[in-house]
């Protein structure tokens, strides 16, 4: 795919649409999240380059640790054009408040005055308190000619140890800026490349207190169909059908937390276990699994069956702000939750998902990670 550039300033880079987070489990398996390699592993670079959505101006972030790009960029001016195929990754590092982005130029093509002997340099722009290191080094500041087939070039963006909240929680947007033509008389024309955010954090409950994800992206757990068939029917009938779920006082529920793809749809926000919220969300649950007041009416629980071992599962999970005790900031429940009898080996696996999940994609507690759950096949 191509993608046109028109000449403009670094701070006026276009803005990146919103994208899904990480492909389901069956789609291309992002590396291990850990410290940023050296190089970009070549396994992975292949996959990348041979995905769709890594052909598109967005690119593909994958599971929040590495986004990537395969695409040909045209860059043009009154003395003809550029067109540059290139590869692009960037790694969040998990164990450091960095992010380590790389380039490599697969292939050109020019028109008009251009040629393989006109300069190309490379540079990448980072904002809000963010540092960029590599921009002076002269690999990126070539002909087209040496360019192609080159080894891959890297910069680091490094966040510094402060920001919002306990976590010191920082946003910064990146982007790559492109010169072409400059000389020893003439200073090139510049074109910016969309932006791409990442999010830094020092928070304490993660194995590293110190990481980056790419910012990107909207966070999702996925759980499916075909290998929870009962925890996903609860989930999805929460989701889907929220009159036909426990406890039914027969007033409306909206129950959040559904993938749509979409920034905005209410969601879901982690709380830390163990906690004042997560307690308070467990004890509401003991109470309607006893029937204690106010509940043991036949509408807010349906009989456990017998026929094998099941666990009372709630949706939303105890550890959002969302669960069974939420009151939204008011003094009544909001009733915008679930619970079901579901096999208890089901139930069990759930928890060890969303537990990776969020070591995974880094979910911080509070209103800093809004996230969603999905139900697959």
């Amino acid at each position: 795919m191509l993608i046109p550039l028109t000449t403009t300033a670094p701070a006026s880079a276009d803005q990146p649409t919103p994208r899904p987070s990480a492909a389901p489990a069956q789609a291309l398996a992002a590396p291990e999240r850990g410290p940023v390699p050296a190089a970009p592993d070549p396994g992975f670079v292949t996959q990348c380059e041979n995905d769709a959505e890594a052909r598109t101006k967005e690119g593909r972030v994958f599971n929040r640790g590495v986004w990537c790009q395969n695409i040909g960029r045209v860059m043009r001016t009154s003395r003809g054009t550029v067109t540059v195929h290139f590869t692009a990754l960037a790694y969040a590092d998990a164990t450091d408040r960095r992010v380590r982005v790389f380039f490599r130029v697969n292939d050109y093509e020019t028109t008009g005055l251009y040629t393989g002997l006109t300069n190309l340099k490379m540079r990448v722009i980072c904002e809000f308190d963010c540092t960029t290191t590599g921009d002076d080094d002269s690999a990126k500041d070539n002909w087209l000619a040496t360019w192609r087939g080159a080894e891959w070039v890297s910069w680091d963006l490094t966040s510094p140890d402060m920001g919002e909240g306990d976590d010191h929680v920082l946003r910064h947007k990146w982007n790559f800026l492109a010169n072409i033509g400059r000389n020893n008389l003439k200073p090139g024309v510049d074109f910016a490349m969309l932006q791409h955010r990442v999010r830094c954090d020092s928070a304490a409950y993660f194995r590293s207190a110190r990481a980056c994800v790419n910012d990107d992206v909207i966070p999702f757990l996925t759980y499916k169909r075909s290998e929870l068939p009962e925890l996903t029917e609860h989930i999805s009938r929460a989701q889907n059908a929220p009159s036909e779920t426990f406890p039914n006082r027969g007033t409306p529920k909206k129950i959040p937390g559904k993938y749509t793809g979409r920034w905005g749809d209410p969601g879901l926000h982690r709380v830390p276990y163990q906690g004042e919220v997560w307690k308070a969300n467990k004890l509401e649950l003991e109470r309607i699994k006893h029937g204690r007041a106010p509940y043991g009416k036949p509408n807010d629980l349906r009989p456990k069956p017998t026929d094998k071992s099941y666990d009372l599962d709630e949706y939303p999970m105890a550890s959002t702000q969302e669960g069974l005790a939420d009151k939204a900031g008011g003094e009544q429940l909001t009733g915008n939750s679930s619970v079901d009898w579901v096999d208890s080996g089901q139930n069990q696996a759930g928890g060890r998902l969303l537990k990776d999940f969020y070591a995974r994609d880094r979910i911080l507690y509070g209103q800093h990670d809004e996230f969603y759950v999905h139900i697959a096949p």
